[in-house]
């Protein structure tokens, strides 16, 4: 399920209004316990976070899985990473 959806927040949320709609979402009891922390946990990550975004907004439907943590690249700048995802 679309984690944005669980929180009740908007694509554009940053970390503090994910963990404000997280006990808000607990207090409310619409979902479990579980799906609201799984949700967290999605969001939180940056990666992940860019996943379901193009997933659920953007409704690309070649991107189904997360494969790869990222990992730095050798002899590269630290700032780019690798990460893939696959059919």
């Amino acid at each position: 399920m679309d984690p944005f959806k669980i929180l009740k927040i908007k694509y554009d949320a940053d970390s503090a209004e994910i963990m404000k709609a997280v006990v808000v979402a607990l207090k409310k009891k619409e979902y479990s316990a579980h799906q609201i922390v799984d949700a967290q946990k999605k969001l939180l990550h940056p990666l992940k976070r860019v996943y379901f975004t193009a997933t659920q907004i953007l409704s690309v439907p070649n991107l189904t899985k997360l494969t790869e943590i990222p990992k730095q690249i050798p002899n590269k700048k630290k700032d780019q990473i690798v990460f893939g995802f696959f059919e």
